[in-house]
């Protein structure tokens, strides 16, 4: 005889392998892919032995609460009962998002050394700007005009560059990372420096100037949100494959 784990849905106890078998078949793989993860979470938190202390649980609550403009105990009913929630249902997504929390602190804490030293170079940033052309004797041209200090970048690009979205801009593209820019094009902005012009470079059929305003490399500290973010999927991909 197959077992069955029975899940409760408004009051009601239903087939867990059943309901997602009917999701699944309904193509709601968003809704399966959800479930999997929670029920990954959850039992990830047990096997870390992750505790909720009441002291957690209150300030988990009053952040839920102040994070929805939920000012009042009036307010928060009113909230609960648009939501369906009972008081129980309530105190148990707040939960749920404290064992998730630590759990997330856990799982970066493991692995932070190691991520940051296999990966902290794509997090180092550049300030750039470029100019755009469609030949390489323009270019050419216009790198002999900076080089000559006849005008500066900027006016250049205004003047000259292709590019719609960074031409009004004096060609100024902001801060961008390694992953933001083709493998041919880190190598060359990265190992440069504060003032230098690159080029012309050939891409595709266009050729480009690029002045180097800034090359940062990249602060733990800094970037940490990111990093986090980037361990933690991480590490629901490798648990969920």
């Amino acid at each position: 005889m197959t077992q069955m784990t029975l899940i409760s849905i408004n009051g009601k106890e239903v087939d867990g392998a059943a309901l997602l078998d009917f999701l699944q078949a309904q193509r709601r793989a968003d809704v399966v892919h959800d479930f999997l993860v929670f029920n990954l979470m959850m039992k990830s938190a047990e096997e870390y032995k992750i505790q909720v202390t009441d002291a957690e649980l209150q300030k988990a609550a009053d952040e839920f609460r102040k994070s929805r403009d939920l000012v009042t105990a009036k307010e928060t009913r009113d909230w609960m009962a648009a939501s369906r929630l009972s008081d129980q249902e309530f105190d148990a997504l707040v939960e749920t998002e404290v064992k998730v929390n630590k759990l997330k602190e856990k799982v970066v804490a493991e692995r932070v050394g190691k991520y940051w030293a296999e990966h902290g170079v794509e997090y180092d940033s550049v300030k750039i700007s470029q100019i755009v052309v469609q030949s390489r004797s323009l270019a050419q041209e216009l790198k002999a005009k900076l080089e000559d200090g006849e005008t500066a970048f900027y006016r250049l690009a205004r003047d000259h560059s292709g590019d719609t979205s960074s031409k009004d801009a004096g060609g100024y593209l902001g801060i961008l990372r390694r992953s933001d820019l083709t493998a041919e094009l880190q190598g060359q902005v990265f190992a440069g420096k504060k003032g230098d012009i690159l080029g012309p470079l050939e891409l595709g059929k266009q050729f480009i100037l690029i002045e180097i305003h800034e090359v940062r490399k990249a602060k733990l500290e800094d970037v940490r949100p990111d990093v986090e973010e980037a361990i933690w999927q991480a590490w629901l991909e490798e648990k969920l494959s």
